[in-house]
Formats: C-alpha cells, sequence, structure tokens
C-alpha cells in the first residue's frame, strides 16, 4: 500500500454488534475458511459490511 493511498479508517463501533467467527468447509477446528456472522447487523450499510470483512480479513 503506497503512502499516497492509506487505508480507509474504519469508523464502526463493533462493540455495539454481536458476532460468530465460524471455520467453514472443515469438520476441524482452525481449519478451513473462517467466516464472521453478525446476526443481527441492522443499521449497517453494504460498504460498512464490506470494510469489516476487510478489516477482518475474511469473507
Amino acid at each position: 500500500m503506497s503512502a499516497s493511498n492509506p487505508p480507509e479508517k474504519l469508523e464502526i463501533d463493533l462493540s455495539n454488534y454481536r458476532f460468530i467467527q465460524l471455520d467453514v468447509f472443515t469438520n476441524e477446528p482452525f481449519a478451513g475458511n473462517p467466516l464472521a456472522v453478525f446476526p443481527e447487523a441492522e443499521g449497517l450499510s453494504d460498504q460498512e459490511m464490506m470494510k469489516i470483512a476487510r478489516e477482518m480479513n475474511l469473507s
């Protein structure tokens, strides 16, 4: 990432949202693909959800 394009700042207070992190496509812990599920994501825009996924390095 270049200095001319700093990363976007995540300005969402995630403490207001409950989320569950799962390992999918596997039967073993800490394997497969990590996935974050926000069961009550009301109020988050598509853009905010994409920023959260990028910040958490998840899908």
